[in-house]
């Protein structure tokens, strides 16, 4: 799969802000069910192929 600059940015967005907010979980700073909330919402808003693929962390 080739990815053009703008799905590129849109994945390392996506991966970025995830290793984020599971920074937050892991530190008790939001609970597990606001994380899966935050995760679908990031995940609808930018699609991204490793979520698509079934390749979380």
């Amino acid at each position: 799969m080739v990815l053009n600059e703008e799905k590129f940015q849109s994945e390392v967005y996506y991966g970025t802000v995830m290793l984020l907010i599971k920074e937050w979980l892991t530190a008790g700073l939001i609970t597990k069910t606001e994380y899966a909330k935050i995760e679908r919402l990031y995940a609808d808003k930018y699609n991204p192929i490793l979520k698509r693929e079934g390749r979380q962390d």
